[in-house]
């Protein structure tokens, strides 16, 4: 009589009783996992377990370093850009003023105004400046002048004096005589 093959598809021998055991199934016909209970996994070995929680922490480490080190980039950017906004605003500063100066300088000239007088105009517009500059202009032509009146006018109409050739008697004569 010809020997029977007592191996299943598997390769595997059949366990005493006859009947080759297969995995259960589900009721969608799918194998269920076996192992633990329940359809849970078996358990894993601690030295694959250990190996795959160091492999985490050494995951979870390098993303925490990357995350600081994007932070750091983005710090740095921010600061770069606060820069140039702090740096573009300081120019467009200074070349407001130095328009606005030269702006008074031409009206001034302009209107007769003397350049000292120039970097008082008050405004903030071409208009407004000009209106200040006409103004200041007729009162510098209007004002009486104040002061030391020309040589040859004396406060009583007398001559004025030499005061480089008189003595320091003759000097306050002229002076009793001339200023009171």
């Amino acid at each position: 009589m010809p020997e029977l093959n007592n191996t299943n598809t598997n390769g595997q021998t059949p366990p005493e009783g006859g009947q080759p055991q297969t995995p259960p199934q589900t009721p969608s016909g799918q194998q269920k996992p076996q192992g633990g209970q329940g359809g849970q996994p078996g358990p894993v070995p601690y030295d694959r377990f250990k190996e795959i929680l160091e492999a985490k922490k050494s995951l979870e480490q390098k993303l925490a370093e990357i995350e600081v080190e994007r932070q750091r980039a983005e710090e740095a950017r921010l600061k770069q850009q606060n820069e140039w906004k702090a740096l573009a605003e300081k120019y467009e500063n200074e070349l407001r003023q130095t328009r606005r100066q030269m702006l008074a300088t031409r009206i001034a000239q302009e209107t007769g105004l003397p350049m000292a007088l120039a970097e008082r105009l008050q405004g903030d517009t071409e208009e407004a400046m000009r209106e200040d500059a006409q103004r200041l202009a007729e009162l510098l032509k209007t004002a009486p002048a104040h002061g030391v009146p020309p040589s040859g006018s004396g406060a009583s109409g007398g001559q004025a004096a030499d005061l480089a050739s008189m003595s320091p008697e003759e000097i306050r004569k002229w002076a009793k005589e001339n200023l009171g």
